[in-house]
């Protein structure tokens, strides 16, 4: 392993989630880019401006996080998610996880 590969931050998964799913339910499927049929995808988060105002007279509620999945190779935009739609992604799976969790507790105990 070289000094630049020691040096990348290591990414690690929240306890309870697991990557292919959630990336499965976020993207709709797609595993490819459409534009270059690269397989690089990423995801990133950012803010949109959901009203008229102009950037520097922005209250809280006039931004919303949205999550974009895009092409590393191309920079193709391939799926907008808003965030709300992300959270309550995020809370349908961890309460599969916690109904999981109590099952595999209440076998043990029997």
């Amino acid at each position: 392993m070289s000094q630049l590969e020691a040096a990348k931050p290591q990414q690690t998964q929240p306890k309870g989630l697991s990557a292919p799913p959630l990336f499965a339910s976020l993207s709709g499927g797609q595993k490819r880019c459409k534009n270059c049929d690269s397989d690089q995808l990423e995801w990133f988060a950012c803010t949109r401006n959901t009203g008229g105002v102009q950037d520097g007279l922005l209250n809280m509620h006039d931004v919303a996080p949205i999550f974009v999945l895009g092409c590393s190779e191309c920079s193709e935009t391939l799926r907008v998610v808003r965030g709300d739609d992300v959270a309550a992604l995020l809370n349908a799976m961890q309460a599969e996880a916690n109904v999981s969790d109590q099952a595999t507790a209440s076998a043990r105990r029997c």
